[in-house]
């Protein structure tokens, strides 16, 4: 964890966010209903900025309740049942 939290300082001098380029692959975003770190409106956002349209059908977001930022690790099993779904 601690080195996650070193590496905000390595991203911070990345390109924004509008400079990444429409995703045109189907695209899987998990995210946890409690996170309160990344605010429930930012998902949205980005999926509906950088999910091209010829993606769009085929992409999901879905927000999952009772968990918070660390998703992968609060809800293993239900983070692997929907990669595989999505891998079909």
């Amino acid at each position: 964890m601690l080195l996650y939290y070193r590496a905000i300082i390595w991203y911070s001098r990345l390109q924004p966010m509008s400079m990444i380029p429409v995703l045109k692959v189907p695209t899987l975003l998990l995210f946890g209903v409690n996170d309160t770190a990344v605010h429930k409106k930012n998902p949205q956002v980005t999926f509906d900025e950088f999910i091209a349209q010829e993606a769009r059908a085929q992409s999901k977001l879905k927000f999952v309740e009772n968990c918070s930022h660390w998703i992968t690790h609060e809800k293993t099993e239900l983070v692997n049942e929907e990669i595989l779904q999505f891998i079909q």
